[in-house]
């Protein structure tokens, strides 16, 4: 069974279109990533790929999670790098995910690490990928992580 950890995958259809309410919503998140601010601009980017990706908006989704990434924010880029891998593996996009993956696993992130840890290994396993999804995997164990350490202890044992 695959699982990801995040919201939603993205629709590779046109998106449809953003209720009223949600377009000031991200207007307001614009805003705020406009502003620059050290923290909000960071968070703002990625609550508006959160919002992008529930509505299918995959370029401006993308587009979001890389400005919270390229931050380098201690907490939303980490989360960023997850859900953009989330995103990326819905479209079949497996270079984009293991590259984000891989960015919030190297952030070190005491939360988002295990997670990229244990969604790449499904990927990794997914595609054929033993010794690549058993390192990924060992990394979400080691992690301790108590809600992904054990899923990933029993992804490895399905290998």
């Amino acid at each position: 069974m695959v699982r990801f950890f995040s919201r939603g995958k993205g629709q590779a259809a046109a998106p449809p279109p953003v209720p009223e309410g949600q377009r000031d919503a991200a207007a307001a998140l614009q805003l705020a990533i406009d502003s620059g601010h050290a923290d909000a601009a960071p968070k703002a980017a990625l609550n508006l790929g959160v919002l992008r990706t529930g509505h299918g908006d995959t370029a401006g989704a993308t587009a979001a999670y890389q400005l919270a990434i390229d931050s380098g924010h201690a907490a939303a880029a980490p989360k960023a790098a997850v859900n953009l891998g989330v995103l990326r593996t819905g479209h079949g996009d497996t270079a984009g995910a293991t590259a984000a993956y891989q960015l919030a696993i190297d952030s070190g992130h005491a939360d988002q690490a295990p997670k990229a840890a244990l969604n790449l290994g499904v990927l990794r396993a997914g595609h054929g990928d033993t010794a690549g999804a058993t390192a990924a995997f060992q990394l979400a164990i080691d992690s301790g992580y108590a809600d992904i350490a054990p899923l990933a202890r029993e992804q490895l044992g399905h290998l």
